[in-house]
């Protein structure tokens, strides 16, 4: 058996924006899932990576799990977006100014790596500029004490100015590995 002394977790963020214009003609009779994945086809206008800050939000999830007297189970669930650029923690539990949350429209999970997926559409969260992000699993109402949502990561990224004339998708892409 080998033991694993340190687990690493790198987090990417992909933000893509496009323009209505690039939208097929049967775009108002897609699902969301399909929206995400017709714009999965399409060049985006304007398009940022970035790389992100895990916090003791996940760390303690994954601390929970791997005590075999203790279960959490826990999938991500929702995305929220801030307007604030300031340097994340990994002791941060919240964004520092959210102005946006939404359901994670898809995610998968592989042995080292979770992909989630949202798409904000062209009538969500307009005359915003999008600086941060984070990835949280719990409820998504942030204020609901019953049930407490659990930050897993959150990042500054590329400034992006989001209007009725764009649709943007998010992907945050998790990868774990042994060091």
């Amino acid at each position: 058996m080998t033991a694993i002394s340190e687990l690493s977790v790198t987090g990417r963020i992909d933000t893509r924006a496009y323009d209505n214009e690039q939208l097929p003609d049967n775009w108002d009779n897609l699902s969301t899932e399909e929206k995400l994945q017709t714009t999965r086809e399409l060049e985006p206008v304007e398009e940022h990576t970035d790389y992100n800050t895990t916090v003791f939000g996940m760390h303690e999830y994954f601390a929970i799990n791997l005590d075999p007297t203790q279960t959490l189970e826990e999938d991500v669930t929702h995305l929220a977006i801030g307007d604030d650029d300031t340097s994340p923690s990994d002791t941060n539990d919240t964004l520092n100014n959210e102005v946006f949350r939404k359901s994670v429209t898809d995610h998968s999970q592989t042995d080292n790596e979770l992909l989630a997926s949202t798409f904000i559409e062209s009538d969500e969260a307009n005359d915003e500029t999008f600086r941060e992000v984070g990835l949280f699993a719990g409820d998504l109402e942030p204020d609901d004490d019953d049930f407490p949502d659990r930050m897993w990561n959150h990042s500054t990224i590329a400034s992006i100015e989001k209007d009725n004339t764009r649709t943007i998708t998010i992907d945050v892409t998790l990868t774990f590995s042994a060091a």
